[in-house]
């Protein structure tokens, strides 16, 4: 029988159960696999996705699975690659906090072994919902080791939660699954300092078909060391700077790590996502324009300015991780969407004029915290009038959730005119009844035309 971590997570995944699962607990991974297919029919058509693509092609695999938008098929490992690439690239993915684990490691990873082997809907479901425990669990208080370490942990861990979903729809046994989660350890990797790169984007990708890569080498025989996940020298000690980790299954340490993923209601970095709620709604009540703005004052903790730290951006995807422009961008256009990240909106004297009148105040001691409790924005009108805002969360985030409303407004917004309506109704309708969906390959090769 499977013994120590490895095995207790490959035990937990094995018998899994999915009719047990709360209703509300399948409602969100429902509502989390509308939010990512969203996001990656959305990002095929971006250059990231595209140029991937380009090498994907190049490699001839077999056609064993769709490419989502990009209209051809390859190998399982390259399109589960291909559409984690797709859905990070919007910077549209959603976050389990606090171990800041994302869902675009794992989402349409699951989805794309599904429709090679022919699994269901609820098979997706089980593979998503256990793929999240494995990755977020063990690491629900120990991200801030990571991140002080450099690594980018939704990343690394994503390749232990792609290997578990890709293992479950695999249907490998705990003996199997273990040696999937032991080979994963040797490919897991992501690096915080490659925000805004290239790199980035392409991270939760390498996670997905290390996993998938895993869970397929593993079925064939392979594995590695038991203990590779606990104790001195394992992985979480070298990527932790510690070994005190374990896992506890949710029914006994609490909720599903589903039901703590926030959504991003904008395509840009997560922490601004509360700041342009109160600051949006404050331009759109007032009716105001740059001009009315003689300053906008932020203070926040320094794990907010390590993380949107591009103050000249030179690329869009520098500009979805830069403080100065995104809140340029969302006072000159009163809104911030897909148009607000271009080379052309870059440019935008007009942004770049409301940059100059930012000031951002840093408090507190470094410390590896992504956040602190508290953010406040401050905005001094010309004619003398003061705007005051505390931003603790946005509207998305886990204690307060979007609705299954606005999940499919996000949806909408991102294969709009990609998409013909009749397709994007049908793709919606299958996504809404995942549950009973009797396989999820028809969705996948629907998705895979070119948009």
């Amino acid at each position: 029988m499977p013994t120590g971590l490895a095995g207790a997570l490959a035990d937990y995944v094995s018998a899994f159960d999915v009719t047990r699962l709360p209703p509300r607990v399948v409602e969100r991974t429902v509502e989390l696999s509308i939010s990512a297919i969203g996001a990656a029919v959305r990002g095929a058509t971006m250059p990231i996705t595209a140029r991937v693509a380009s090498y994907a092609r190049s490699q001839g695999g077999r056609p064993e699975a769709a490419v989502i938008g990009l209209g051809f098929a390859t190998s399982i490992e390259l399109a589960g690659m291909l559409n984690c690439i797709a859905c990070h690239e919007t910077e549209y993915e959603d976050v389990a906090w606090p171990e800041a684990q994302y869902t675009c490691c794992l989402i349409p990873a699951a989805f794309t072994v599904g429709e090679a082997i022919g699994a269901s809907g609820a098979d997706v479901i089980a593979a998503i919902v256990a793929g999240m425990e494995i990755a977020g669990r063990p690491v629900i208080d120990g991200r801030a080791g990571a991140q002080s370490r450099g690594f980018l942990g939704s990343a690394v861990f994503g390749t232990l939660g792609a290997a578990a979903a890709a293992g479950r729809l695999l249907k490998l046994g705990p003996d199997d699954l273990r040696q999937a989660l032991c080979i994963a350890a040797s490919t897991a990797a992501g690096l915080l300092r490659q925000s805004g790169s290239d790199a980035h984007v392409m991270e939760p990708g390498f996670a997905a078909r290390n996993g998938i890569a895993a869970a397929m080498l593993a079925a064939r025989g392979l594995g590695g060391n038991p203990g590779i996940l606990e104790g001195p020298g394992s992985l979480y000690d070298a990527i932790l700077g510690h070994h005190n980790v374990g896992f506890a299954p949710p029914e006994e340490a609490g909720d599903y790590r589903v039901m703590a993923v926030g959504q991003k209601k904008y395509p840009c970095g997560y922490h601004l996502q509360r700041i342009l709620d109160p600051l949006l709604d404050f331009i759109a009540r007032e009716d105001l324009h740059a001009d009315d703005i003689e300053e906008i004052v932020l203070h926040t903790g320094p794990g907010f300015a390590r993380t949107v730290r591009y103050l000249d951006p030179a690329t869009p995807d520098e500009a979805r991780l830069s403080l100065g422009y995104v809140i340029g961008a969302a006072v000159c256009r009163r809104a911030v969407d897909f148009r607000s990240f271009t080379a052309a909106a870059l440019n935008d004297p007009a942004v770049r004029a409301t940059r100059d009148k930012i000031r951002h105040i840093v408090h507190g001691q470094e410390s590896a915290r992504p956040f602190s409790s508290a953010d406040r924005l401050e905005l001094v009108l010309i004619d003398g009038r003061r705007f005051e805002a505390e931003c603790r969360s946005a509207h998305g985030d886990p204690d307060d959730p979007l609705t299954r409303e606005e999940t499919i407004a996000k949806y909408r917004l991102c294969v709009g005119r990609l998409l013909p309506a009749a397709k994007t109704r049908q793709v919606l309708t299958m996504l809404c009844n995942l549950a009973d969906l009797p396989e999820v390959g028809g969705m996948m090769r629907l998705l895979s035309e070119n948009t």
